[in-house]
């Protein structure tokens, strides 16, 4: 993680507002919160939070394409069809290739 002292000064403030804690955006932890939601959930969560300090040329795709990138990182694939801010399929359904991947043989 990139020193505090390195991002712009709002962000450090959102940061320091949240008592220095991040939540993660991949991994286990982040799969364990956000697999009962949906691709809709998380892209209007994202869509707040970066309101909060919108990154420069933002538009309405910002939100879209974090949401992609993030779901990317936990092993989502992409579909045929588009990511957009209406669709609404549950996290856990794209990711659970991963899942079980994490999962010994011997507990599916």
């Amino acid at each position: 993680m990139p020193p505090l002292s390195s991002l712009p000064e709002n962000m450090q403030k959102v940061v320091k507002a949240a008592a220095g804690k991040v939540p993660p955006l991949a991994g286990p932890a982040f799969l364990g919160r956000w697999s009962t939601r949906t691709t809709k959930d998380l892209s209007e969560r994202i869509k707040s939070a970066v309101g909060g300090f919108p990154p420069e040329n933002a538009n309405e795709e910002t939100s879209i394409n974090l949401t992609a990138y993030i779901l990317q990182a936990n092993g989502a694939l992409s579909g045929t069809d588009p990511l957009t801010a209406t669709i609404a399929i549950p996290i856990g359904r794209l990711t659970e290739n991963l899942a079980q991947a994490d999962t010994p043989a011997s507990k599916r």
